[in-house]
């Protein structure tokens, strides 16, 4: 839904401008998903807030599926959609208060840049400043976060799950971008690049081969290929991340 995007962002812009907040939007969940992180919102609040702005309550990590089926019930949880809107003053003044080691080297950039040595400083100090999500260092400390639920069409693409709104399965419920060749496979995920993947009585796995690993894993489990990522860190792989 384009449109509604459009929608979405221009009162995500006027928002920011208006209250000099810091400004996400959040997505309407639409059923109990794990793999997403959750928004808690404040329906009832008595600030003077333009209609369709929330203050946040608090950010969630990936819930367990009991957790996420009492976030949907509740009806003021979001998705974590990990779109945001700010003015550039507003979020500065956030990076000074709760990371102002990162603001100090960052600033020192600020202060080459259109000058001759604006490569140079880049080059040297950009490998040195921390490295922390934007969720992490300021959106969950700061208390000037507010919220915009958002429903029009979102999917989380870095999701397996979400390939299923996107690519329509076929007559056996599969959703194949491989060389594949299946005999009484259903309900599955296959992907790969040019080696053919033969399956035989299989049904809700996710299966994803590339030139240098091979995935596979029950649907329902398609969440913790985070965990393996994690694993294979500590093994000293991670060239096949």
């Amino acid at each position: 839904n384009v449109e509604g995007f459009r929608d979405i962002l221009r009162k995500t812009c006027e928002a920011a401008i208006t209250t000099a907040k810091l400004i996400t939007i959040g997505i309407k969940p639409t059923f109990a998903a794990t793999g997403y992180g959750y928004i808690k919102f404040i329906q009832d609040s008595n600030s003077n807030l333009p209609g369709g702005v929330y203050p946040v309550s608090e950010f969630v990590e990936k819930p367990a599926f009991e957790k996420a089926q009492k976030y949907l019930a509740s009806g003021n949880y979001l998705w974590n959609s990990g779109m945001f809107v700010w003015q550039v003053s507003v979020i500065l003044e956030n990076f000074q208060r709760y990371l102002p080691r990162l603001y100090k080297r960052m600033m020192t950039i600020y202060d080459d840049l259109g000058t001759a040595k604006e490569e140079a400083s880049i080059a040297k100090i950009y490998p040195e400043l921390q490295s922390i999500s934007i969720d992490y260092g300021i959106l969950e400390r700061s208390d000037e976060v507010l919220v915009i639920p958002g429903d029009f069409g979102w999917n989380d693409v870095g999701s397996w799950d979400a390939l299923g709104a996107i690519f329509p399965p076929d007559e056996n419920g599969n959703i194949v971008k491989a060389n594949h060749l299946g005999i009484d496979t259903k309900n599955s995920i296959i992907y790969g690049t040019e080696q053919l993947i033969a399956t035989i009585d299989v049904d809700n796995l996710i299966i994803a081969a590339t030139p240098d690993a091979i995935l596979v894993c029950p649907k329902d489990k398609a969440q913790s290929v985070k965990d393996m990522v994690e694993l294979l860190k500590e093994k000293g792989l991670k060239e096949y991340i």
